[in-house]
């Protein structure tokens, strides 16, 4: 997917990457590819309560709809390793009831 989105950079074309970047140093190289590749970068930091995150999930779970499935036990080993942005990370906020 990289190869498409800085391709799309290049020419000129606004992209949105929503991969989760949940650790520094993953957000730090995609901002620097984008730069690289004539982007601009913006990071959005959207709050989400665990709870709630829980529950989205789960209600995504149930539908049926297609989409990847995330049991508890994944969301927790997940959350365990996010890197939570740091002072020096420039990011718009989005507050919870936008979310």
């Amino acid at each position: 997917m990289e190869r498409t989105w800085t391709r799309c950079l290049q020419v000129g074309t606004s992209v949105v990457l929503d991969l989760g970047y949940w650790t520094r140093a993953d957000r730090l190289a995609a901002m620097r590819l984008a730069r690289q590749n004539g982007g601009t970068p913006m990071l959005y930091r959207l709050d989400c309560p665990d709870n709630v995150a829980m529950e989205r999930i789960e209600r995504r779970n149930r539908s049926g709809a297609p989409g990847l499935y995330i049991s508890p036990a994944t969301y927790r080993t997940l959350r365990a390793n996010f890197e939570p942005l740091g002072e020096d990370e420039s990011c718009i906020e989005v507050s919870p009831h936008e979310t």
